[in-house]
């Protein structure tokens, strides 16, 4: 595996994960990415810098055809919105996907992806930890 073909929704798996682990955002270090990713067994993030010899020891399935890391435990239906079927009314957000896409430049792409991102007080309060290092965004 190459690390282009890191894309977000793609589901990698190998002997560095002990679960497949859908892509969430990656994040070019030198001649490492650091793989920000959520388990799709247990839901759990994995962060790993990977190197290009650990990427090698990896396998990557195709994107699904709808985005699975932001969808809250099958247990509990997400409503979708009339306009698209595809794009859920709301979200619910952890810190890190927030602070990955402020650090990336890409907040923009929220609106383009749920109508509404909810935040809870705990990922508030530490959003407000990283606005007070300028990791985060005043607007997030």
């Amino acid at each position: 595996m190459y690390i282009d073909q890191l894309k977000p929704n793609v589901v990698v798996r190998g002997p560095l994960f002990p679960e497949p682990v859908q892509v969430i955002v990656t994040v070019p270090m030198g001649n490492a990415v650091k793989l920000v990713g959520k388990g799709l067994t247990t839901g759990q993030v994995h962060e790993p810098i990977l190197t290009t010899k650990q990427l090698a020891k990896l396998e990557a399935s195709p994107e699904p055809s709808s985005p699975r890391w932001g969808s809250p435990p099958a247990r509990s239906a997400l409503r979708t919105s009339p306009r698209t079927s595809r794009m859920p009314e709301a979200v619910i957000s952890d810190t890190s996907p927030l602070q990955y896409l402020h650090q990336l430049g890409q907040l923009h792409l929220l609106p383009h992806c749920y109508h509404q991102v909810i935040v809870p007080p705990t990922v508030e309060r530490g959003l407000a930890g990283g606005r007070s290092l300028a990791l985060v965004a005043s607007s997030v």
